[in-house]
């Protein structure tokens, strides 16, 4: 049973009601997702998030996809992972290769790739992200740590949901954040804590999104 340790505007309502922003001008309403260890590891093993967090995770973070109504995730993370989604759910992803499973755009419901652009090597999230506004209003990204990391940087994002689970890994791996990282840092507001078993559920809001980085290091 997830114990409430902070909700105070009740805009998570222990994940059965999740209550969002309208969605800024111009582009779908973006937050993260991911679950990490308490050293700050989102993968226990080559098999990218799997056995990381409880089944209470995975609910939740069904009930995040339930409510933003779409996913997004890079090639990399979505070859690893192999996640499955509902056929409500629009999916979405990000690759430069065009190396997609076959699965993501055979199963049932809306399947969307974002590429480059003729003559580009890399997909352009500053254009390709409110090019979605036209099918979509909001959107959850679900990782890898790069496009995180990009995500952020663009200014693209306005939530983020961490799931801190009461794990050790250690030594060297991937981060919820990866890749350049930012130049300054990014400040977020807790919007809601919850627990259950020892493992965390916290949601943030970033201050600023549009501006992306708002302080030097």
């Amino acid at each position: 049973m997830l114990n409430c340790l902070y909700d105070p505007e009740g805009l998570t309502n222990g994940y059965e009601r999740l209550i969002f922003p309208a969605p800024p001008i111009g582009r779908p309403y973006v937050a993260i997702n991911y679950a990490m260890t308490l050293d700050g590891k989102t993968s226990l093993s080559d098999k990218g998030s799997r056995g990381l967090g409880s089944e209470t995770d995975l609910k939740l973070l069904l009930a995040i996809r339930r409510a933003m109504g779409a996913v997004i995730t890079g090639a990399a993370a979505l070859r690893i992972d192999r996640s499955r989604y509902s056929p409500e759910i629009v999916r979405i992803v990000v690759t430069a290769s065009g190396d997609v499973p076959n699965e993501f755009l055979t199963a049932p419901g809306e399947a969307i790739v974002v590429r480059p652009e003729p003559g580009q090597s890399a997909v352009d999230l500053e254009a390709a992200i409110p090019a979605l506004k036209s099918k979509i209003d909001r959107m959850v990204c679900e990782g890898g740590g790069r496009l995180n990391d990009q995500m952020l940087r663009f200014g693209l994002v306005d939530e983020i949901f961490v799931t801190l689970a009461p794990k050790i890994k250690g030594g060297r791996g991937p981060t919820g954040i990866d890749g350049i990282g930012l130049e300054g840092y990014a400040q977020a507001a807790l919007v809601s804590a919850y627990e259950e078993s020892g493992e965390l559920y916290l949601r943030y809001r970033l201050a600023d999104p549009a501006r992306g980085i708002i302080g030097d290091p």
